[in-house]
């Protein structure tokens, strides 16, 4: 007669909780080959590059395997009477074109960046030394050794923020507040000359710089022709990178990646301003591949050699249940729904722990913002993937012992000694 299938699964379970150090043996080696498994797929999620916030704006960073990396501007050169026409004052082009034909309008566009930055800090940085400037004449006098309480700098109305920077002790020495004093200033006299340096650049609107860009965008092709004359090999990218998988991350959260082997893949990618372009190694990915086929079937191996095991110590206990009518079918399935729990549990374990200890060793080396670029999809897909390998390899290697147990005799199994 045939049991029903709820029957062999209750039989399984009770098999694995009976032999629980002979389960917990095989299921560790599911658990390693997955968890190794599952690390190496994880270091493609985290193998994108962190989008890099000290980008130029009007720029592209060239990174990884490039024999030219650095930045590069994203819009090709303007000539004066392009840029006038657009409307840009004739004050700024001559400051951009430094009484050359051609400007750089990335590095116009940098500098306009940089001026509006300098005034949006300027009133903060001047109302600082303001408040340095109104200190009481008795707190800065006196010898460079005696101390200055925090109390009285607050009651002297320097603000709560700079007194806890300078005195972070209770108080500070007189000589360390007048270096806080002229560093204040200084930073102002800095800032007041970047504003009458780059004055120019204030009068530029945004329609001008947006008219511009539109017509002089580069594309991925010419950022790496740039870099090929940059490098003194004539070569843009080495024949160590992996030019089917390029990737390129943007701050305002572009991320796409990039076949360079296709035919006018590069010339259709138009750049982003503050795009980093990266390439990775292609004999690191081939060498992941590698271990991670010799581990599975490692793992294989070692699931095999536990089942075969298992089926040695259950010789009398399948000839028992075959002497009770227990037909073969019944056998295999008793011990592939054995595999398949410990497959399962050993495998979702395994995901656990490789994708765990990928992204803590990935944070520990470039901040715990690498957990911001690693999708919720790319994760369960992961997870899915780690299970599903571990629980077709333990099927796999449970066939054999599976079928010899089903064919061994009754009588036969009776009989042997383990």
């Amino acid at each position: 007669m045939r049991l029903p299938l709820g029957r062999a699964f209750l039989i399984s379970l009770k098999s694995i909780r009976i032999r629980i150090g002979r389960s917990l043996i095989t299921a560790s080696g599911v658990f390693l080959g997955i968890a190794f498994l599952v690390s190496v797929l994880a270091q493609g999620l985290v193998q994108w590059p962190l989008p890099a916030k000290d980008v130029l704006p009007g720029y592209t960073r060239l990174d990884g395997e490039f024999e030219g990396p650095g930045d590069y501007p994203m819009w090709s050169p303007v000539s004066r009477e392009e840029a006038l026409a657009a409307g840009m004052p004739e004050a700024a082009v001559d400051r951009a074109s430094r009484g050359g034909p051609t400007l750089d309008l990335s590095k116009a566009v940098a500098e306009m960046n940089y001026f509006r930055e300098n005034e949006r800090r300027l009133p903060a940085a001047r109302a600082l030394d303001g408040a340095y400037r109104r200190l009481p004449r008795s707190l800065l006098t006196g010898k460079d050794t005696d101390t200055v309480e925090a109390s009285d700098l607050r009651a002297g109305g320097l603000p709560d923020d700079e007194v806890e920077r300078i005195a972070k002790t209770g108080s500070v020495t007189l000589k360390d507040l007048k270096a806080a004093k002229a560093r204040a200033a200084g930073i102002v006299r800095r800032m007041e000359g970047t504003k009458a340096r780059l004055a120019a650049f204030g009068t530029v609107p945004d329609s001008v710089i947006a008219r511009l860009s539109g017509e002089k965008e580069v594309t991925l092709a010419d950022v790496l022709a740039a870099a090929a004359q940059r490098s003194a090999s004539r070569k843009a990218i080495t024949s160590a990178a992996e030019r089917t998988n390029l990737m390129i991350v943007n701050a305002g959260g572009r991320k796409i990646r990039v076949d360079l082997t296709r035919n006018g893949s590069a010339e259709k990618v138009r750049m982003v301003s503050g795009d980093v372009v990266f390439i990775p190694e292609a004999a690191g990915a081939n060498r992941r591949i590698w271990l991670v086929v010799m581990s599975l079937l490692v793992c294989t191996i070692g699931i095999t050699n536990a089942m075969l095991m298992a089926v040695t110590e259950r010789f009398r206990e399948i000839g028992t249940m075959k002497c009770l009518g227990a037909l073969d079918r019944f056998v295999v399935e008793l011990f592939l729904f054995e595999s398949a729990l410990l497959g399962i549990a050993a495998s979702v374990a395994g995901a656990f722990a490789g994708f765990g200890a990928v992204m803590l060793l990935a944070a520990a080396t470039k901040g715990w913002a690498v957990f911001g670029q690693v999708g919720v999809l790319d994760v369960l897909w992961l997870f899915g993937i780690g299970a599903a390998v571990g629980c077709t390899v333990t099927l796999v290697a449970t066939v054999a012992p599976a079928f010899r147990a089903a064919k061994l005799p009754p009588a036969a199994a009776l009989r042997m000694e383990v």
